[in-house]
């Protein structure tokens, strides 16, 4: 029996592409670096900060990776939340998951103070029973420490869990953890690779997620 639905949160939830192209070129900047295209930057969206860092400078070294870390968190208090958005059914789909009895959940690869600043907006905070975060793990996405975390917190055994997710990252989370995965299309990783970890569903957007539940989950 479905008892709990796990989420990761940008291009599944919700939207904070402005927020994060303008903290990454902040950041960039006060490195003295090139800003780079808003294309690019959201390619490296659900990694860590370090991983898009490398992918986006082809600069290894890890003090300067620390760096535009710092400088990233710096503008993001201002950019995320207000640049946020949620998609269309994103809110009919907590609702109707909320009545069925389930308990909500978030993995991100984002902070939880962040995570919550966005709820915060929109309300909808108290609907999630547990938001992980990544000052909450160790192994970022796709290790699935945080899934785990998440299934341990919710008190939920694997088998009656689903994880939803746009992205590798959550794909290969969720084939590690053993949790059914639900994916859908608002991201950047391609239907094909998606396809690669065996979801139950992949759906253009989440309220395919919710109509996949809604006619075939016990």
């Amino acid at each position: 029996m479905l008892r709990a639905v796990i989420f990761d949160f940008d291009y599944t939830l919700g939207d904070t592409t402005d927020g994060i192209v303008e903290a990454f070129n902040y950041a960039f900047s006060e490195m003295g670096l090139p800003h780079q295209a808003r294309e690019d930057i959201k390619k490296t969206v659900g990694l860590t900060l370090h991983e898009a860092f490398y992918i986006l400078t082809k600069n290894d070294s890890r003090a300067a990776a620390d760096t535009f870390f710092d400088n990233f968190q710096v503008a993001a208090k201002r950019t995320l939340a207000p640049s946020a958005s949620l998609y269309e059914n994103t809110l009919p789909t907590l609702e109707y998951l909320l009545r069925r009895g389930c308990r909500l959940g978030i993995v991100t690869s984002k902070h939880r103070h962040q995570i919550v600043d966005i709820f915060d907006k929109f309300g909808i905070t108290e609907k999630f029973s547990v938001i992980i975060g990544a000052e909450d793990i160790t192994n970022f996405k796709p290790d699935p420490e945080g899934l785990l975390l998440a299934l341990r917190r919710l008190g939920v055994d694997k088998k009656d869990a689903i994880y939803v997710g746009d992205s590798f990252v959550d794909g290969e989370a969720a084939r590690s953890a053993d949790v059914p995965f639900a994916a859908v299309l608002t991201g950047t990783t391609a239907k094909e690779r998606l396809l690669s970890y065996s979801p139950i569903v992949v759906a253009d957007e989440i309220g395919g997620v919710r109509n996949y539940i809604e006619r075939f989950v016990i």
